[in-house]
């Protein structure tokens, strides 16, 4: 990470001419002096999600319709340091807080694919309409989305509850097959079964799939796509270099506090629209 912050902040190697006559390649500012910046950084973890919060409150003020339409999705980042095995390493090459999760993909004619990831679980929950962060959570990767979603939600202000509509992301596509959710009909007849809405709320929703309105919602859903492509991409948490959950739940934290920066400089400069975006 300190090669990538040197790089964004703009800071060059540069040479100094010691007394022998050597010319020695230098960093303004020194990598150890990073190292000490990301440890303090990673230890003030509470002030910045209360700055966030703040800045959503300030939200919530410009927007009236802010937090109506609300995401949730998990968003894994993989860690790229050595596995640590049965042996935690104590070189600190090794990633010892990261851990392992299965995350499986149904296919329109049954088939399950599975695949294995080793990081983090960035928990999400995010605006449709604007595609701004309410909350997040970061956590080792084998932490569960439906267990965390909650614990995130109960926080939130029984107003903000009641005003909103929960739109839950499982990357399923268009398709309502039923052998996509694992049910296989034993018997070929025309038998209907009727079941209550709290055996699987995400396939038994409250509008119709049929509906164009679950259309127009499904497609809102693909905001937090937009999200996660952004902290990808923009924040380079695709080929990262950090290690530990500390350090990741400060530089996470950090790139979303960052972004409700940017969307309230215009709102307080009456630019309204684009306020996901970082052209200013």
């Amino acid at each position: 990470m300190n090669s990538q912050l040197h790089q964004i902040c703009g800071f060059e190697t540069h040479g100094v001419k010691l007394k022998n006559g050597v010319v020695k390649l230098v960093h303004s500012p020194s990598t150890s002096a990073f190292s000490r910046f990301k440890q303090q950084l990673a230890q003030e973890v509470g002030a910045i999600e209360t700055w966030a919060q703040e800045a959503i409150e300030e939200l919530y003020q410009f927007l009236p319709d802010f937090g109506k339409q609300l995401v949730l999705d998990g968003k894994i980042i993989e860690t790229y340091a050595s596995p640590h095995g049965q042996k935690k390493r104590k070189d600190k090459r090794a990633d010892v807080e990261a851990d392992f999760t299965i995350k499986a993909k149904y296919h329109k004619n049954g088939r399950v694919m599975t695949e294995i990831f080793d990081g983090y679980h960035c928990h999400l929950l995010v605006d449709a309409t604007y595609e701004l962060l309410i909350a997040w959570q970061m956590t080792p990767a084998s932490m569960g989305e439906a267990t965390v979603a909650q614990v995130m939600i109960k926080p939130l202000s029984t107003s903000v509850l009641d005003q909103s509509q929960e739109l839950l992301y499982k990357g399923y596509d268009k398709f309502c097959d039923s052998l996509c959710y694992g049910f296989h009909s034993k018997n070929q007849d025309d038998r209907i079964f009727r079941l209550k809405r709290s055996v699987e709320t995400i396939i038994f929703n409250q509008v119709a799939r049929s509906s164009h309105k679950f259309k127009q919602l499904y497609k809102k859903r693909s905001s937090v796509e937009r999200v996660n492509g952004r902290l990808e991409r923009d924040f380079r948490f695709e080929d990262h270099t950090i290690r530990g959950l500390g350090k990741m739940t400060s530089a996470v934290g950090m790139s979303f506090l960052i972004r409700l920066g940017f969307a309230l400089f215009k709102l307080k400069n009456r630019q309204i629209s684009h306020l996901a975006s970082w052209v200013v």
